[in-house]
């Protein structure tokens, strides 16, 4: 009876233990990480940072959790729940168009954009910022992507049909972050390939947004917006 008891107990202590991994150890990791903050002696010793930082995160993406949820996270992430691949793709686009110039900081996207079958994933406004920034820095005569850019665009066409994007398929909302994600891709399109309908499209996304997305009272830009 005693040993089924510690065997119970230590069964008992091991799934705490890994509940406490699971968020302790990235809270902890967090802190640890901020500690040194503001302590820079001049603006090129944090821009140096900076890069080293950028440069070690291109290389490998942290993943990015869903939610700002930061307990009880062992469940959705042994489920695949708490991160999201999507936000993924922006970071590489991020970091690369902050250092166009970084021959590492090109390779390490590209070999990000390498990895992903992108024929076989369904339009997403995310995508174009990594296709963007590819474009930006010299891949735009790359056979593997310019296939996967003429998919891309393809996908975009049959989205907007004759109206406007939207930021996410089957939703009738629609949200200014498309005219940062999508339309810069659809006008770097356009330039190096010459396709005055993808210029067009991103006319229309900005004249829609300028129509719905500009507040009466207040003259602001609202996030989101049902256009008639």
């Amino acid at each position: 009876m005693v040993e089924i008891l510690l065997i119970f107990v230590s069964i008992l202590l091991l799934i705490c233990l890994c509940f406490f991994a699971a968020d302790g150890v990235p809270i902890f990791t967090a802190w640890l990480k901020r500690i040194h903050i503001g302590r820079y002696s001049d603006k090129k010793e944090w821009c140096n940072c900076a890069e080293k930082v950028a440069e070690k995160n291109i290389k490998k993406i942290p993943p990015v959790p869903v939610t700002d949820r930061e307990y009880y996270t062992l469940i959705p992430k042994l489920k695949g729940a708490y991160y999201n691949f999507y936000f993924n793709i922006w970071q590489v686009a991020a970091l690369l168009k902050a250092m166009p110039d970084n021959e590492m900081a090109q390779s390490s996207a590209y070999r990000f954009f390498e990895k992903e079958d992108w024929k076989n994933r369904n339009y997403k406004a995310e995508t174009a910022m990594l296709f963007y920034a590819l474009l930006c820095s010299g891949y735009e005569d790359d056979e593997n992507l310019k296939s996967a850019i003429t998919d891309y665009v393809a996908k975009v066409s049959a989205a907007a049909g004759d109206n406007t994007l939207p930021y996410v398929l089957g939703k009738k909302e629609h949200y200014v972050d498309t005219l940062g994600m999508v339309c810069p891709f659809l006008i770097k399109y356009h330039q190096t390939y010459g396709a005055p309908e993808m210029f067009e499209l991103a006319k229309r996304q900005f004249d829609e947004f300028y129509k719905y997305g500009i507040h009466e009272k207040t003259g602001l830009a609202v996030h989101c917006f049902k256009p008639d």
